[in-house]
């Protein structure tokens, strides 16, 4: 298989040996400055989505290491969101599962969300997305960066109590995300 082949497959095979060795101290520098801002976020998120927070960590890694290999732009972020981590949060107060069961469920939406994607990339079926409303589009974009962000105050308190006062006995999933609610109230009155 030639590189050409290869780098189509796998651009990383590409890009990588014109690498500038200057820029990898800045690299390096803006992967720490990233890591420090998501960290965070994804162990709040995985708290949203009522599996164990290591798998918030998971998430962002895989999503990264596996973006690098196989895409092409440096520029786009990978990784859980704050409607993804509500999604997968339904999804496992419906089914009633807790800890690792979470996470296998979790895990198992995510690949098959994934499997369902490549499949429509293989068949070239993205043209579809053109019959998507705006308004269904500009809903998706205003409850991403919206509502669920009502959340990360509790997320972000319960973590502190928890650094002040030692580990505390984790609550199910179902109190975390129904602890949600009386925050999202008032999403659309504009209240922050």
């Amino acid at each position: 298989m030639s590189r050409a082949a290869i780098g189509r497959f796998a651009p990383i095979a590409d890009w990588l040996p014109r690498y500038e060795r200057s820029m990898l101290r800045g690299d390096v520098l803006a992967g720490i400055a990233v890591a420090a801002m998501i960290v965070p976020k994804d162990l709040g998120y995985a708290g949203i989505a009522g599996i164990p927070l290591q798998n918030g960590l998971y998430a962002a890694a895989a999503g990264a290491i596996v973006y690098a290999l196989f895409c092409t732009s440096r520029h786009i972020s990978t990784g859980p969101s704050s409607s993804l981590a509500a999604v997968a949060g339904g999804a496992v107060l419906v089914v009633g599962v807790e800890g690792p069961q979470a996470a296998e469920l979790v895990a198992a939406i995510t690949l098959v969300t994934g499997a369902l994607f490549l499949l429509l990339a293989v068949l070239r079926l993205g043209w579809i997305a053109r019959f998507l409303s705006r308004a269904v589009v500009t809903g998706f974009r205003q409850f991403r960066q919206r509502p669920t962000s009502k959340c990360s105050p509790e997320v972000s308190s319960s973590k502190a109590r928890e650094v002040r006062h030692g580990p505390q006995i984790p609550s199910t999933s179902s109190e975390r995300l129904l602890s949600c609610p009386h925050r999202l109230h008032g999403a659309g009155s504009g209240e922050r």
